[in-house]
């Protein structure tokens, strides 16, 4: 019986000692997973860190574009100022334009009747100067005739 009872014990014994083997195959998989693990929160904090930079980067990039946004929108602001200024004048300079086209009308209506008067005048000066001629020659006449009578 001792003899079973040591052959039991032994054969207990080889199946703890297998049993114990691949425990140990499982805890060195478990530590090289583990260690596997480790790389891959290694590698994903780098990646993290990058993102973070990127972020970063990106929000100085987004400050800068709202920055010249405001430029632009300043800008804008000035120009439809500019542009209501010119409007405004481009109005004043168009009712100046329909004043002129109007006094121009009125000078052209009195130049009509400065002309037709000063024609009319003439006709007068005309008639006036052959009328004098004609007078002229017949008092030449008178007084020649007369002069011959004597």
């Amino acid at each position: 019986m001792s003899e079973v009872l040591l052959q039991q014990i032994l054969d207990e014994m080889k199946g703890i000692k297998t049993d114990v083997s691949e425990i140990k195959t499982d805890v060195s998989e478990l530590k090289n997973d583990v260690n596997q693990l480790k790389m891959d929160v290694t590698q994903l904090k780098t990646d993290v860190s990058e993102l973070k930079s990127d972020v970063n980067i990106l929000k100085q990039e987004m400050q800068e574009v709202k920055s010249d946004i405001v430029a632009l929108s300043n800008e804008v602001s000035g120009l439809k100022e500019e542009q209501k200024l010119t409007n405004e004048r481009l109005t004043s300079i168009e009712n100046k334009q329909q004043i002129i086209y109007g006094q121009t009308g009125s000078l052209t209506a009195s130049q009509s009747k400065t002309l037709s008067l000063l024609e009319r005048l003439q006709s007068d000066v005309e008639f006036t100067y052959q009328k004098t001629a004609m007078n002229d020659l017949k008092i030449n006449r008178i007084e020649t005739h007369s002069i011959q009578k004597q």
